[in-house]
């Protein structure tokens, strides 16, 4: 008998230790953002949808454990089905890393993490045609620019009981996950290949 997923995924954010920042990084994504009425997803589950002027709008999570640092991260994308174009709109990340020693410099480095995953989400590929390398410069490679990066926000999560450990590089790992959830409960289309770009988001909408 198939599991049913949503379950699956409590039981193993609550083996992981995660729940708690988990909670935590919800509960300030309903209190600060989505005053609206949970409608079915194309994935056939409830969560957070509505149509803008030009796309699908869609949020969604993803948490993980790096370093000993948990790690949970809530994003909002816009999807465009006929062109592919993905905009993150909006990006909170709660981070439980043990005690705080530097409060600012933790939240910089989260801030500065979230923007370098975005980069190898969406942007960041090196082709290569004929065994030559083709993006040799940041005319072609291109990497998060301060015009398209979304609205960040960080939460430290006080654990002062437990000894600080990373803080700097956690966040990166779920921003794959979390953009590609959130484009999945938008148009459901599942992306599987990064980066992901809108001619791979175009053809995963095409083939459903």
């Amino acid at each position: 008998m198939a599991a049913d997923p949503d379950e699956t995924a409590d039981r193993h954010v609550n083996a992981a230790g995660l729940l708690g920042t988990l909670s935590i990084g919800v509960q300030l994504v309903l209190t600060l953002r989505f005053a609206v009425t949970p409608t079915p997803s194309p994935a056939n589950r409830t969560s957070t949808r509505w149509r803008t002027r030009w796309a699908w709008t869609r949020s969604s999570s993803a948490c993980a454990i790096y370093l000993g640092t948990c790690v949970a991260t809530m994003a909002e994308v816009a999807v465009n089905k006929s062109t592919g174009r993905v905009e993150v709109k909006w990006v909170v990340c709660a981070q439980d890393g043990g005690v705080i020693v530097n409060p600012d410099g933790s939240r910089q480095q989260m801030e500065g993490s979230i923007t370098m995953g975005l980069g190898y989400a969406l942007t960041e590929e090196v082709r290569f045609k004929d065994g030559k390398v083709l993006d040799r410069n940041f005319d072609t490679y291109e990497i998060p620019r301060f015009s398209w990066l979304p609205k960040i926000e960080t939460v430290l999560v006080e654990n002062p009981e437990v000894p600080a450990s990373g803080c700097g590089e956690p966040p990166i790992v779920n921003m794959g996950a979390v953009i590609a959830n959130a484009i999945y409960d938008a148009v459901g289309a599942r992306l599987l290949q990064l980066p992901m770009t809108a001619g791979r988001i175009k053809e995963a909408v095409r083939r459903g």
